[in-house]
């Protein structure tokens, strides 16, 4: 068995990695960390601009990075997004589902419609760009999934049924797809994000009393930086985690142990 070189174990030069939801806040930023470390980036988002946008930034690493635009809730559009990309740089080697959708409203107020866009969005989304890139990675013999579920995967949070719902579901086909696919060498894993600043939480971090409510229930007593997300995801992209699969891992300054 070959000696881990783990100095080195974050350059993923000539490797491939599609960060889908590349387009939004942390998405961007898991681009720009692959980007760094080396690798090809493939950003994919319903927003288009968004995700040239992304692209734009991240500039040229010595590779060529493209933006791409895909509903992920469309089983079509999924599998024509994972063909394009493989016809490009003829394979996959990291996938990162970030894609989401979240409403804030109480159960009993939450619409059909409501409740369909964001289980089509979160987990049906999910299964399908892994299904799609999971055949690709097959063939290969390798690659590494990761998932984005939440703290409310975990947690029974108010007025958060369907996302609560969605990430549930996250955090189970995560398990199930890693131990579907560990034969073939992929990996599966999980990232469950708590409050971070974003646009999302802007609206409580204006409002001085739910900023001081989560603060209360968080006991690092901060939000987490977008950058912190970035760090779990090469982890289990890299050689490190190479014996790692069907996990999740919380993201949340020590919420559920609180």
């Amino acid at each position: 068995m070959a000696m881990m070189d783990y100095r080195n174990a974050f350059q993923f030069d000539g490797k491939v990695a599609v960060v889908i939801g590349g387009g939004g806040t942390i998405g961007r930023e898991i681009a720009r960390g692959f980007a760094q470390c080396g690798a090809a980036v493939a950003a994919a988002d319903i927003d288009l601009q968004s995700a040239q946008e992304t692209v734009n930034m991240l500039g040229y690493n010595g590779r060529e990075h493209m933006a791409l635009c895909a509903d992920i809730t469309n089983l079509t559009s999924a599998f024509t997004l994972v063909e394009s990309i493989v016809s490009i740089y003829g394979r996959i080697d990291f996938l990162v589902n970030f894609a989401k959708r979240h409403v804030r409203k109480p159960a009993l107020e939450l619409s059909e419609q409501e409740w369909n866009e964001v289980l089509d969005t979160n987990l049906k989304g999910t299964f399908l760009v892994a299904q799609a890139a999971g055949r690709v990675m097959k063939a290969q013999g390798s690659g590494r999934i990761v998932n984005f579920a939440s703290i409310s995967s975990s947690l029974g949070l108010k007025n958060a049924s369907a996302c609560a719902s969605s990430r549930g579901g996250i955090t189970q086909l995560t398990k199930a797809l890693a131990h579907e696919w560990a034969e073939w060498g992929v990996t599966v894993n999980a990232v469950a994000p708590g409050y971070f600043k974003t646009n999302q939480t802007a609206s409580l971090v204006c409002d001085p009393q739910k900023h001081a409510d989560i603060m209360s229930r968080l006991p690092m007593r901060r939000l987490g930086e977008i950058d912190e997300t970035v760090g779990p995801v090469l982890f289990f992209c890299s050689p490190l985690a190479s014996y790692i699969t069907g996990q999740t891992v919380y993201v949340d300054g020590g919420r559920p142990v609180d």
